[in-house]
């Protein structure tokens, strides 16, 4: 029989408080390490600098504790301030959402988080005539990928709430960019929080100037010291202090990031970069166009050339025709080298369960 006593262990700031798994967009999940004090540092910034939390706040996220980003928004923020959190049971997928609008309507949260593939299957339910209370709510929080601007103005002009965007990582623990006002520049990631160090790099670690893509390094006291034995993939991550994200950026004028995508997913088109957000924001644009996805395939005689993976609205049907048009749409809009060279129709599209697109399972279908 167990004792009925708990005898708390003695540990320092410095011994391993948790180990979350990365959610696998660019293959087999990592375990993240991390310390007691982490917390301490990786979460406050957006909390208390954007989110401006207050006692009396109520949390709900529709994503999952062991997705890093629920747990920062569920677990993290009622520890460190007391707030109240609503749990629930239910997957956060499309037949999920009755329930989410109830929850709203019946518990009534102050913030609001989920990711950006969730907020459009709940417009899309709300275009269909369904009525729903989110009068409660004061601000929406968006993250685990870029909302596509479309959506953000869909959102805005439902509810006329403010729209947060934050970005962050399982390494990080936290959130170290956020822009307070998606509505008014949904282009932007936001800006780096205070509370971390940054700098954006290229391929030989040297500062890249605005107008111009790089890495992001950060250095923060809450960041994993490293992965759960991956000693190799350890030594590749940092660069003295600085965590190499591996993630791209664009610097814009007055301080603001523009994501580009994972380094790993970066297109290589006519011996020049090409972002794959930038050329699915365009496709989105398209009126039979739900979600979508671009990646680098093999092209005639060895060239490597874009191809786009398409979910199709409700009323659209498949067709050489519809792949045409789509095409000829995107060269309207993009230079002609970072128009993909097909379109295939798909039911959908690979995900983590973190709800994030595996484009590595694109590239492996081709």
């Amino acid at each position: 029989k167990a004792s009925s006593e708990l005898t708390p262990e003695e540990t320092s700031k410095d011994d391993i408080a948790y180990m979350m798994y990365t959610s696998g967009t660019t293959g087999l999940p990592k375990g993240v390490i991390h310390l007691h004090h982490d917390l301490l540092y990786a979460w406050p910034p957006v909390c208390e600098t954007v989110y401006e939390v207050k006692e009396d706040d109520v949390i709900f996220c529709t994503s999952k504790m062991f997705f890093a980003y629920g747990k920062n928004a569920t677990f993290d923020t009622t520890t460190l301030y007391g707030v109240s959190a609503v749990l629930w049971r239910r997957w956060p997928s499309p037949e999920a959402i009755p329930e989410v609008f109830e929850i709203v309507k019946k518990y009534k949260p102050t913030l609001f988080f989920s990711v950006p593939s969730f907020y459009a299957a709940m417009l899309r339910e709300i275009e269909k005539g369904r009525e729903v209370d989110f009068s409660s709510v004061r601000a929406f929080v968006t993250s685990g990928e870029m909302m596509p601007p479309p959506i953000v103005e869909k959102l805005w002009q439902t509810f006329k709430k403010p729209i947060i965007n934050g970005v962050g990582s399982t390494d990080v623990g936290g959130q170290y960019i956020a822009n307070p006002n998606l509505v008014e520049r949904p282009e932007v990631s936001g800006k780096i929080l205070e509370g971390f160090e940054a700098k954006l790099v290229d391929e030989e670690g040297k500062e890249v100037p605005e107008g111009e893509i790089g890495e992001l390094w950060l250095n923060n006291d809450g960041i994993t010291p490293g992965y759960w034995r991956r000693h190799e993939k350890n030594k590749e991550i940092y660069y003295g202090p600085w965590f190499k994200t591996g993630d791209l950026f664009l610097r814009e004028k007055e301080g603001y990031l523009s994501y580009q995508g994972r380094a790993d997913d970066m297109l290589k088109f006519s011996g020049q970069w090409v972002a794959p957000l930038e050329v699915e924001n365009v496709l989105l644009e398209h009126p039979a166009v739900q979600e979508c996805a671009v990646v680098a395939v093999p092209w005639e005689e060895g060239l490597i050339k874009g191809k786009a993976f398409v979910v199709l609205k409700e009323g659209f049907e498949a067709s050489a025709e519809l792949e045409k048009d789509m095409i000829e749409f995107m060269k309207k809009k993009l230079a002609g080298f970072k128009v993909p060279k097909a379109v295939e129709f798909v039911k959908e599209l690979p995900r983590t369960v973190t709800g994030k697109i595996q484009r590595y399972k694109l590239r492996d279908k081709v």
